[in-house]
C-alpha cells in the first residue's frame, strides 16, 4: 500500500501494490484516486482499502477498484477487519464503527463505540475494537451489532491483533 504524493513529496499517486511472494516483485498496482489511510483487508472474494471517502472493493482477478462504499473516512490511519461474513472498519468522527456487507457493497450497521476508535480486530467470533482517546478496547457481537463490553486498558491503545487464545 502506498500513499499519496502529498504525503510523500514526489507525485506518487495512491495506490494498492500486488506482491508475488515467490518473487518478491510487484505484479500489479490499482491506483485509487484521492489519499488512502492505512486500512486494507481481505475477505474471501475481495481486497478492501480505505480512502478518502470510504472503502474500495478490489478484485483480486482483474487488479481493478469494482465498488466504492461512500461514508466519512478516517483521513490517517484507521484499520478494518473481515469477519462474520462482514467488513468492521472504525469511521469518522472516530466514535462508530461501519459494518459492511460484501454481497452488497453496502452499509448494513453502524454501532457507537468509544470515541477515538482507531483499530478493528475479530477473534472468537466478536469485533475488537481500540479508543486511542479512552483507553478501552469495545467488544461488539456480530449478531447483535451491539457493544456488549467496553475493557480498560493501558493508555492509548492503537494496534490489535487476536489469536492462541489472546486479543
Amino acid at each position: 500500500l502506498t500513499v499519496d504524493g502529498e504525503l510523500m513529496g514526489d507525485g506518487t499517486p495512491p495506490s494498492v501494490q500486488r506482491i508475488d511472494p515467490a518473487t518478491n516483485e510487484v505484479i500489479a498496482s490499482v491506483e485509487i484516486e484521492g489519499r488512502l489511510c492505512q486500512g486494507i483487508g481481505a475477505s474471501p472474494e475481495a481486497l478492501w482499502a480505505c480512502g478518502p471517502d470510504g472503502v474500495v472493493r478490489i478484485d483480486p482477478a482483474t487488479n481493478s477498484v469494482v465498488a466504492e462504499v461512500p461514508f466519512d473516512a478516517p483521513l490517517v490511519t484507521s484499520r478494518l477487519v473481515y469477519g462474520a461474513g462482514s467488513i468492521w472498519m472504525p469511521t469518522a468522527p472516530g466514535d462508530t464503527v461501519s459494518r459492511i456487507d460484501p454481497a452488497t457493497n453496502g452499509i448494513s450497521a453502524r454501532i457507537k463505540v468509544a470515541p477515538g476508535s482507531f483499530t478493528a480486530v475479530f477473534g472468537y467470533g466478536l469485533v475488537w475494537v481500540s479508543s486511542t482517546e479512552t483507553s478501552v478496547v469495545s467488544v461488539i457481537h456480530p449478531a447483535t451489532n451491539k457493544v456488549i463490553a467496553e475493557i480498560p486498558v493501558d493508555k492509548a491503545p492503537r494496534f490489535m491483533s487476536a489469536g492462541e487464545g489472546y486479543v
